[in-house]
């Protein structure tokens, strides 16, 4: 390959190059050279496509190369990197560091080719030996050996004798010219070594912020650069992932405990808050019944005043209702006990009276209010309903009374604070729909009705049916349950829900997003190293959300599993907690997804997008 630079220079604070062409043959080792601080690093980090700077024409063959996926795959595929102290990954092993270099070039090779690479650099070493242990001499030839398992046409070296010993720098320098003539590769190293110069075919020296070249005995030749890249496959991002889990496994552990416990007290708000919804609607349905009478008019609205019969449009209103709902004749009844008026109302199974009994005489028969029952203890009817009431028949609107006489057994007694919906006063008996429909039937001789009662099985289809009436212009009494203060107390219940939501979503988008920012900078190194070889943010992207993704499974199914089981122990002591229903938990699943991995995502594309490969490898 030979690579030209023309009209480059190079300025900071100051300028440090002038404007100058610059030419890098295949087979050849070409050297910069020049004090400290006279640009040889910027230089190179323009020759090896690192540096954002465009200021200058760029020729690999002759082909000018200007788009930014050009030049990563030129960095994937062609280029090799040996920087001077963050070209080798701490946490791989030496086989770990090849594999993953390796890896982004789209190759895979057995241990035996591996240890090819190595004795190419002259070294004999355990492949799954700790960087750490290495020597500094032994470090830059694995360094240099992961460069060569990308197979590039092009090596770039920055420093790497600094800190080693004669007999090591020497050692260095054979083993590029070796790389150079007979493996074909063109080698471009900056360097202060007095010995360097010996064994390069060409130099550049740095002076006065001009290039001069010192030397040059290379041979020209053109090779055929590589262009067709293999994309990274999953099992590359996978053990990249668990690599890199393991390098920075405290911050990882932590940010895992953030996002479980973020999940888990998520999870258990929705539980929670079911339950206690579930808890307030089993409460009302204790205090209020779903159903509702239908009259007339507003004057009938209470049994005990004068009702009107029901007429045939307000039937049909009711006929006509779309919600599930069962409708009964409320047909007016009483009897007169000691000169005074009792009025007898109709109960259905779904009623609820156990807990509103104060006295219990029978298992089955009517209820009888405190003050309805004084007045029949009076008469000397203290456990049986003896004497005659009264049925009302209705015929041209005008009510027909039938007197029939009952002996029915006092099932109970409620208590003095229960109050019928049905009337306005205390003074009344409960007796069973059914019974008072079957005495309706055997002595009326038509089916007219006073009002009509309807009962639901849900309370939204009660609120629904109380619309429906209120557009169709029909009367109905509502005491038996008030929907307007129920709607009240469930919209404060939602709303403390989603405040509840909300906090915990807030708590961990900046706890997050404080340990995410973290552990995005702690790995400033790895992602330039990344970059310069040859991976895109694309891939990077995609790296970073896979793992994230990863924390997300392993997060969302924890905190899963603790609140399942929370919510079964809890069932077996007698506290029926539910489990949020599908639906719920779907969005459940939704939002934790939202707030995880596409969080991540946004951090790490501004992240990205902001990452300079050349100020990282500054500092």
């Amino acid at each position: 390959i030979m690579i030209e630079l023309k009209n480059i220079s190079i300025t900071y604070q100051k300028p440090l190059i002038k404007s100058c062409d610059l030419s890098f043959p295949d087979k050849s080792v070409t050297l910069i050279q020049g004090p400290s601080g006279t640009g040889k690093t910027s230089l190179l980090y323009r020759i090896g496509l690192i540096s954002k700077d465009e200021n200058f024409a760029y020729y690999i063959n002759g082909k000018q190369i200007t788009t930014s996926s050009e030049k990563e795959t030129l960095r994937k595929l062609n280029f090799g990197y040996v920087l001077q102290d963050s070209t080798l990954f701490e946490h791989y092993d030496v086989m770990g560091n090849m594999k993953l270099y390796a890896s982004i070039a789209g190759y895979d090779y057995q241990e035996e080719d591996y240890k090819a690479f190595l004795s190419k650099v002259h070294l004999s070493i355990d492949l799954h030996q700790s960087i750490q242990t290495l020597s500094g001499g032994e470090r830059q030839r694995v360094a240099i050996a992961c460069a060569l398992c990308k197979q590039p046409d092009v090596l770039i070296l920055d420093e790497i004798t600094s800190a080693l010993d004669k007999e090591n720098e020497i050692h260095i320098f054979e083993i590029l010219k070796e790389l150079a003539h007979h493996e074909h590769k063109c080698i471009i190293l900056a360097s202060h070594s007095q010995y360097a110069a010996t064994y390069v075919d060409k130099i550049y020296e740095i002076k006065n912020q001009e290039i001069i070249c010192k030397k040059d005995v290379a041979r020209v030749e053109t090779l055929v650069i590589k262009t067709k890249e293999k994309k990274l496959t999953f099992a590359f991002y996978k053990d990249y992932i668990y690599y890199f889990f393991q390098k920075y496994k405290l911050l990882n552990v932590s940010i895992l405990i953030v996002m479980c416990l973020t999940f888990f007290m998520f999870l258990q708000t929705f539980v929670m808050f079911n339950y206690y919804e579930n808890n307030s609607k089993h409460n009302f349905e204790q205090l209020y019944e779903n159903q509702l009478l239908v009259v007339e008019n507003r004057a009938s609205l209470y049994t005990d005043r004068v009702m009107k019969q029901l007429s045939d449009k307000t039937i049909s209103d009711v006929s006509s209702l779309d919600e599930d709902y069962e409708a009964f004749p409320y047909i007016k009844a009483g009897m007169i006990c000691g000169n005074e008026w009792i009025d007898i109302l109709p109960y259905f199974p779904q009623n609820h009276f156990d807990d509103k009994v104060k006295i219990t005489y029978h298992d089955k028969g009517v209820y009888v209010s405190q003050e309805a029952y004084d007045t029949l203890k009076e008469a000397g009817n203290e456990k049986t309903l003896t004497g005659e009431i009264m049925l009302y028949e209705y015929k041209d609107n005008e009510p027909i009374p039938h007197p029939i006489t009952v002996d029915i057994p006092i099932k109970g007694v409620l208590k003095e604070n229960v109050k019928a919906p049905y009337i306005q006063g205390r003074n009344y008996i409960y007796m069973e729909q059914s019974m008072i429909e079957k005495l309706y039937q055997e002595h009326a001789a038509s089916k007219t009705y006073a009002g009509m009662t309807l009962l639901t099985k849900d309370y939204k289809d009660l609120v629904s049916i109380k619309k429906d009436l209120k557009i169709k212009e029909v009367y109905y009494n509502t005491d038996f349950c008030d929907t307007e203060t129920i709607s009240e107390i469930m919209r404060n219940i939602t709303i403390v829900k989603l405040f509840s939501i909300a906090s915990i979503l807030f708590i961990f988008v900046v706890m997050f997003g404080a340990f995410q920012t973290n552990y995005l900078y702690k790995r400033n190194n790895e992602m330039a190293l990344l970059i310069i070889n040859g991976m895109n943010h694309k891939g990077l992207d995609k790296l970073l959300s896979l793992e994230s993704l990863f924390k997300y499974l392993i997060a969302c199914i924890t905190s899963s599993i603790g609140v399942l089981l929370i919510v079964c122990i809890s069932n077996l002591i007698g506290i029926s907690l539910p489990f949020p229903g599908f639906v719920l938990y779907i969005g459940f699943l939704c939002i934790t997804f939202i707030m995880s991995v596409i969080l991540t995502k946004f951090y790490s594309s501004a992240y990205l997008k902001h990452l300079s490969p050349e100020s990282v490898l500054r500092n």
